[in-house]
């Protein structure tokens, strides 16, 4: 997997599951799940920590996040917003 985050037409990054090291609100671009990453968690990224000890697929776009906020604590329904505005999927 690339290191470096995509950048989609939208301006908004894009990152595989594993390229996830700060925190804010991603949105799976195929399932439109939400991931919210806080201090906590980034933290534990920062010091060799991982989001899952597996995940399994044989889609990688299910693996695909895009950031939509640098703040954990954003309200859902803003987030909602947001994500739609974007044009993915809302399931949360």
């Amino acid at each position: 997997m690339t290191t470096q985050a995509k950048t989609t037409n939208r301006l908004e990054q894009m990152f595989q599951i594993d390229e996830i090291t700060t925190q804010g609100q991603y949105v799976n671009r195929q399932t439109g799940h939400l991931l919210i990453v806080d201090e906590q968690v980034e933290k534990a990224l920062n010091v060799g920590g991982s989001l899952f000890s597996r995940f399994i697929s044989t889609d990688s776009a299910a693996l695909e996040y895009v950031k939509v906020s640098e703040n954990p604590h954003l309200p859902f329904d803003e987030t909602r917003i947001k994500v739609a505005s974007l044009s993915l999927p809302v399931c949360f």
